[in-house]
């Protein structure tokens, strides 16, 4: 296969849409319990995303790519929300209302980019691209079902248990097409495993649950 397809594929599988998808799932079921559990995970998986994930699409692991890459301002900006939620340090309000405001607007940003990058596409090919259906089955039905399996050996909360495999259960994010783009790999390939799997999950993230 080739090495940016590759790449494409592992951060698709490895890093799923939990806070777009997750978080209003959580609170729908589980309420603010559930909203903290899943934004812990959500903090956790931005982190890995941007890190390793960075590393894993751009292809760079000297020491000089590495040091940009965790002192750039997305990690930066992880650890420091880390750091203000452990302390409970609050921001002002003339500093947290902006931010707020552009955070918002970063999901509907990378849907139009997605959205764009899907139209770009022939639709009537990739529900024939096979490789996709494999994919979607790795991503949406192995991965939670394998969790599944080891938190059969592992003591942990049947809440903890449920937000995890909920979250990994989710399609593909939609920053793997954001990533391609920017990285130069194929962004339009990205964005079909981010719509095949979105459009499965449907069915496949409420299965999942009944083996929680």
């Amino acid at each position: 296969m080739d090495k940016d397809y590759a790449v494409v594929e592992l951060v698709a599988l490895m890093y799923s849409n939990c806070g777009f998808i997750g978080i209003p799932m959580a609170q729908g079921i589980f309420g603010a319990e559930g909203v903290f559990y899943m934004t812990a995970y959500v903090a956790m998986a931005n982190f890995l995303l941007w890190s390793h994930g960075v590393i894993v699409m751009s292809g760079k692991s000297d020491i000089k790519s590495l040091k940009k890459v965790f002192t750039s301002p997305t990690i930066i900006s992880i650890i420091l929300g880390i750091i203000c939620f452990v302390t409970q340090i609050r921001v002002p309000q003339i500093i947290e209302e902006p931010m707020e405001m552009i955070a918002n607007m970063n999901t509907p940003m990378a849907m139009m980019v997605a959205g764009i990058n899907i139209a770009q596409a022939d639709l009537k090919q990739v529900f024939c691209h096979y490789r996709l259906y494999w994919l979607s089955f790795v991503k949406l039905i192995v991965m939670p079902f394998a969790l599944v399996g080891v938190f059969y050996f592992v003591p942990v909360s049947q809440l903890v248990k449920t937000i995890v495999i909920l979250a990994t259960a989710c399609p593909a994010g939609v920053t793997g097409s954001l990533f391609a783009l920017r990285y130069e790999k194929d962004s339009v390939y990205a964005a079909e495993i981010f719509a095949m799997t979105t459009i499965i999950s449907i069915v496949t993230v409420p299965f999942s649950m009944l083996f929680c």
